[in-house]
């Protein structure tokens, strides 16, 4: 079961009440109410629980993330930033309460500084083994972002330092160039990793994360500045540069990354290994024969087809069951049936063929006459040979009869239905293994990302299917058509996820593999069917 603060942002009353919070915490600040003591107090205290929680829900994704997985070191160097950073939150509380002004600089600031290096290292390895590249206008974006940074840092930090500059003060100046610097390095590298993915849960959840990591650096940057123009709460006072322009937003980092930070936990009990069913696939019959009978129910004819696959002695005046070899009580089911309801709905019979002991499938009608008098049967059997080339020896007459009765028995709607099971289950093969594939290599927000891209696609053409984590391809709501048309194109773009992911090797060792565990059988079958090649390598 998730921990409560995972589930905190979930329901709609909860995230009313984070609003109002949110309101009232603003309110504090804007109109200093309880004095200038209470709103100080209030600013250097509640960034201490909001910082516990963030460590606290990192950690959980770092253990739960998969052993060896690229996200796993992510998560570990964010995790022990964010301790160091609740280290220094908690000092810095503690020491705000004891004394009337805290010391600047300190060793607080060995933890707040310390807290980037693992930030670096693991946004650092993230980005280069990320599978999308920029586009040519996010980058634009990043540098625009980076150069306001610097701007902003050199007018409004480095300068007034330097115009100011206090030789005995010269480590407190030094802090104060640091952390905006640092600040601008951990933008820029957490900006690549949101651009590279916009989509879906993991684009939403970096979104948040990328406001609180831009909102920590608006903080630290007034702070800075304050600091240097001993605007900070001077003489312990209230003004808007300390408040709504250092430690608001610096507060509210923290809150922004804790609902990414659920955002990434709810994808990680949503996203999980998907157990393949194994590469069984039940095939379709490509075979169809026909059988016509009498009013005295003796075979009269049967189509061109019917001695390659049944048996090539003479058949006409023979009984169904003599015929097709079934027994004495399924030949009298079928003629009661077919004389009753005038349909008989498709049924499996075993029967004696050229290969042996066979599975057929057997529809039919009754021919009724105008004066509404029995005149014998049309039966379509369908079977599964191996061989479509059978089909090809009915004249244009048998084909159009195969097509009435497979209309009027209800039986070309089953057929149809088949078929596109066939296709989902043997593309459902392959798309299920680069899934399992992306997990592994970048746990749960990499898996998101693999099925956002391919809903993305079904989105941008209108399909009407949806792309689910664990079950993936749901062709339900699927003609026979589209289907056909689809799959081979979520086919295309999952291999080429592999691709961007860990290279084309890896993508077509994992088609290779897949492909050597279907028969021969499988695939002709399947190409029988699919518009495109039935091996996808």
């Amino acid at each position: 079961m998730a921990p409560p603060i995972i589930n905190f942002f979930k329901s709609f009353l909860k995230q009313i009440i984070v609003s109002f919070l949110f309101l009232v915490y603003l309110a504090v600040n804007l109109f200093q109410i309880g004095g200038d003591a209470f709103v100080i107090n209030v600013n250097n205290s509640i960034v201490v629980p909001l910082a516990v929680a963030v460590s606290f829900l990192a950690l959980l994704l770092w253990r739960q993330n998969v052993t060896g997985s690229q996200n796993r070191f992510l998560w570990l160097g964010l995790t022990i930033g964010w301790v160091l950073w609740t280290i220094a939150e908690v000092w810095w509380a503690f020491t705000s309460f004891i004394e009337q002004e805290v010391p600047y600089p300190s060793w607080i600031d060995f933890f707040w500084l310390a807290g980037y290096i693992p930030m670096y290292l693991a946004l650092g390895a993230r980005i280069r083994s990320l599978p999308k590249l920029l586009h040519p206008i996010q980058r634009v974006g990043i540098r625009v972002v980076a150069l306001i940074c610097a701007a902003c840092t050199v007018l409004f930090i480095i300068i007034p330092i330097l115009q100011n500059s206090d030789p005995a003060a010269i480590f407190e100046s030094t802090i104060n160039i640091l952390y905006p610097l640092a600040d601008m390095v951990l933008l820029i590298l957490v900006l690549q990793i949101f651009f590279s993915y916009e989509q879906g849960m993991y684009g939403r959840a970096w979104r948040w994360l990328t406001l609180g990591f831009i909102s920590f650096s608006i903080g630290d940057l007034f702070f800075a500045y304050a600091s240097t123009a001993d605007l900070y709460y001077p003489d312990q006072q209230v003004n808007l540069v300390s408040s709504l322009g250092s430690d608001i937003p610096y507060n509210l980092s923290y809150l922004f990354c804790m609902i990414g930070l659920s955002i990434l936990h709810t994808m990680q009990n949503t996203h999980r290994i998907i157990a393949q069913t194994g590469t069984n696939l039940k095939l379709v019959p490509d075979t169809h024969l026909l059988v016509f009978t009498k009013d005295d129910d003796t075979v009269m004819d049967v189509s061109r087809n019917f001695e390659k696959v049944i048996s090539e002695n003479t058949v006409h005046g023979k009984t169904i069951q003599e015929v097709l070899g079934i027994s004495h009580q399924d030949a009298d089911t079928l003629l009661k049936e077919i004389k009753e309801d005038r349909v008989f709905k498709e049924r499996m019979f075993y029967a004696n063929t050229r290969s042996g002991r066979e599975q057929v499938w057997v529809s039919g009608i009754a021919a009724i006459s105008p004066q509404r008098e029995y005149l014998g049967v049309y039966l379509l059997l369908r079977m599964l040979t191996g061989n479509s080339s059978f089909d090809i020896l009915l004249t244009a007459e048998e084909k159009g009869m195969v097509r009435s009765l497979l209309a009027k028995t209800g039986t070309e709607q089953r057929e149809q239905e088949e078929i596109k099971q066939l296709l989902a289950d043997y593309y459902q093969t392959f798309i299920n293994s680069f899934y399992n594939h992306t997990f592994t290599e970048g746990g749960s927000m990499m898996a998101d990302a693999f099925t956002t891209e391919l809903q993305l696609i079904v989105s941008q053409q209108g399909w009407q299917m949806e792309i689910q984590p664990n079950s993936l391809l749901d062709v339900s709501r699927l003609s026979l058509d589209e289907a056909k048309t689809i799959l081979p194109i979520l086919f295309e773009a999952a291999w080429k996820f592999i691709v961007k992911l860990t290279g084309p090797a890896t993508a077509d060792a994992i088609v290779q593999e897949i492909r050597s565990k279907f028969g021969e059988g499988a695939i002709k079958n399947i190409s029988l069917f699919s518009l495109a090649r039935a091996d996808p390598a």
